[in-house]
């Protein structure tokens, strides 16, 4: 049988105006919310405008 897979994306947008500023904690809370809901973190991709990241989208999979 085929394994299927569906998949969720999450933005993470971080904070300050000059440096990139992250809530450390909150995000690990969420990459543990969703890997005890069976998630699985494969890929991060950063995005930019005019050389400064806007913000982060983190991509996860499960098994159906």
């Amino acid at each position: 049988m085929k394994k299927k897979f569906e998949y969720k994306t999450m933005k993470f947008i971080p904070s300050g105006t000059f440096s990139i500023k992250f809530d450390l904690k909150e995000i690990d809370k969420t990459l543990n919310e969703m890997g005890n809901e069976g998630w699985e973190l494969i890929s991060v991709q950063d995005f930019s405008q005019m050389g400064t990241i806007s913000y982060f989208h983190y991509t996860f999979k499960r098994e159906i």
